[in-house]
């Protein structure tokens, strides 16, 4: 097999994996940058006006990556680690029908297990400010305890998409701020 060949195997193997389990997903700055001239009108019509300004972009992407990557890993982690456990909540809930309830109550442990590691990453995750996320997510953990039903909501990567969406967020607001303010290098 070709070099190429491997190096496109490898690649969609990862990505398979990322898919999985999110602790395997990583971020492209590009493909960020790109997703919010694509989604954001008013950046869409910065750039499309002064292309400079894709790499002003791409600068406050790289330093708030760095300041978001704890949460981004972080919230990668959780979701991966609340799949694994979530498997086999799902499995003593379907086996609590024959158990007479016992795989239920197994399932439920499993959720409080899941809180050991959910919650230091909930206290984490205020330093970005995100407050609405805590109520978001104890709603979310709440549900997680039906039977059948919660162990799929546990599936949704509700703590990776979350310090996704804030991470783009603060991208956004960074941006428009120093264009603006006149303060971008390219804004001449």
């Amino acid at each position: 097999m070709a070099l190429e060949d491997k190096l496109r195997v490898a690649k969609a193997a990862g990505g398979l994996a990322a898919a999985v389990l999110p602790a395997f997903k990583r971020i492209n700055l590009d493909e960020e940058v790109e997703y919010l001239v694509k989604h954001n009108p008013i950046i869409e019509e910065y750039v499309t006006r002064n292309p400079a300004y894709r790499n002003d972009l791409l600068e406050i992407a790289k330093t708030q990556y760095t300041k978001y990557r704890p949460y981004l890993i972080g919230g990668n982690m959780v979701d991966s680690l609340d799949r694994i456990l979530s498997a086999g909540g799902m499995l003593a809930d379907v086996a609590g029908i024959s158990t007479g309830g016992l795989g239920n109550a197994l399932s439920l442990g499993e959720e409080g297990v899941e809180m050991t590691f959910k919650l230091p990453y909930m206290l984490l995750y205020t330093r970005t400010g995100d407050y609405g996320a805590i109520p978001y997510w104890l709603a979310l953990e709440a549900a997680s305890t039906i039977p059948l039903v919660g162990d799929a909501i546990d599936m949704t990567n509700a703590y990776s998409n979350r310090a996704h969406r804030s991470f783009r967020k603060s991208i956004e607001e960074q941006f428009l701020s120093k264009v603006s303010n006149g303060k971008s290098r390219t804004s001449h």
